[in-house]
C-alpha cells in the first residue's frame, strides 16, 4: 500500500518505510534476524526517547499513520537515518540509496556468518570422527572465551589432525609415558 505525494507520485507508506528499516538493520549480536520491536523500544528509552512497543507495532502494521515528530525522531535515531526519510520524498530517495548499500553489506555479513557456521560444523564433524577413530572415549571440548567461529574451527581441525596422526603410529603424550 503506497501513498501519493503532492505531485501525484506513488510513495511508500510509513509502515513500508519502517519495514524497510527493519529489513536492512540487524542487531550486531544476531545479524541473521531483524530487530524486534521490544529491542528498538528499549534502546530508545535507554537514550531518553519516548516510544512504546504497542505504538511501534501499530505503526509497522499501518494501523496508526500519523506519529508525533518525537516518535519519528526516535525511530530515525535508532535506525541511523534522517528524520526526513519518513516525510520528505527527496530525503527518502537519498536515504533509500544508503539503505541499498546497507542491505548489500548486511547480505555479505550474513553470508560470511553462514559460511563460518558451515566451516565450524564441518570441523566439529571432523573432530568427532577423529575422536571416534582414535579410540578416545572422553574428550573435553572447550570453545574458549573470545574465540570466533573460524578460530574454533581451526582449533578443532588441528585437534583432529593431531588425533589422526597419533593413530597412524606417532607417539602421543599418553604413549610416551609408558
Amino acid at each position: 500500500m503506497t501513498s501519493q505525494d503532492r505531485a501525484g507520485q506513488s510513495q511508500p507508506t510509513l509502515a513500508e518505510r519502517l519495514e524497510r528499516l527493519f529489513a536492512v538493520s540487524r542487531p550486531p549480536h544476531a545479524p541473521e534476524r531483524p530487530w524486534r520491536n521490544n529491542e528498538v523500544v528499549a534502546a530508545c528509552k535507554a537514550d531518553g526517547r519516548e516510544l512504546s512497543e504497542s505504538h511501534l507495532s501499530e505503526l509497522r502494521r499501518g494501523v496508526k499513520r500519523n506519529p508525533t515528530m518525537r516518535t519519528l525522531e526516535a525511530l530515525a535515531w535508532f535506525f541511523g537515518v534522517r528524520v526526513g526519510y519518513f516525510v520528505d520524498p527527496e530525503v527518502a530517495e537519498e536515504v533509500e540509496r544508503e539503505l541499498d548499500e546497507r542491505a548489500s553489506r548486511l547480505a555479505a555479513k550474513v553470508d560470511e556468518e553462514r559460511r563460518a557456521q558451515e566451516e565450524e560444523r564441518a570441523a566439529a564433524l571432523a573432530l568427532q570422527q577423529a575422536i571416534r577413530e582414535s579410540g578416545v572415549t572422553k574428550a573435553a571440548h572447550r570453545a574458549g572465551g573470545g574465540r570466533d567461529r573460524r578460530q574454533r574451527a581451526s582449533m578443532m581441525r588441528a585437534l583432529a589432525r593431531a588425533l589422526l596422526e597419533d593413530e597412524d603410529g606417532d607417539v602421543g603424550p599418553a604413549e610416551s609415558r609408558h
